[in-house]
């Protein structure tokens, strides 16, 4: 009998990191590549390509995300293993969260450059005068 893993619908940022590692582009086309280290899906490695947000939200607040990945590396024993639709639904699910998660770290890495290139942390509770 073959053992199920479930991949959580939504996980916490520190749940998300156990879920991947970032790994070097084997094409040298600066892509962002990822490794899956847990579940199912261990051993494979994607290229994401475009990411886009949709224009208008979901009715509960949240947004829709659409982006464009190449799995470069398959492990033999995936190769020719047949995931069901629910299977492939939370493949999808889990590369949105790790590219949402990996977009925010980078995002927040910006906003501590400052236009001058020196680094500096900025306090959002508090106005800039």
């Amino acid at each position: 009998m073959e053992e199920q893993i479930e991949i959580p619908a939504e996980m916490s940022l520190e749940q998300i990191k156990k879920y991947h590692s970032r790994v070097p582009d084997p094409d040298e086309k600066e892509r962002l590549c990822v490794r899956i280290e847990k579940g199912p899906f261990a051993g494979i490695d994607v290229a994401y390509g475009r990411f886009q947000l949709s224009d208008k939200d979901n009715d509960d607040g949240t947004s829709k995300v659409r982006f464009e990945y190449d799995m470069i590396k398959i492990p033999p024993d995936l190769k020719d293993k047949e995931f069901s639709d629910e299977m492939g639904d939370a493949f999808e699910s889990l590369l949105g969260q790790i590219y949402i998660h990996i977009l925010n770290k980078e995002l927040e890495k910006q906003k501590e450059e400052s236009e001058d290139g020196k680094t500096r942390k900025y306090h959002f509770a508090k106005p800039v005068i």
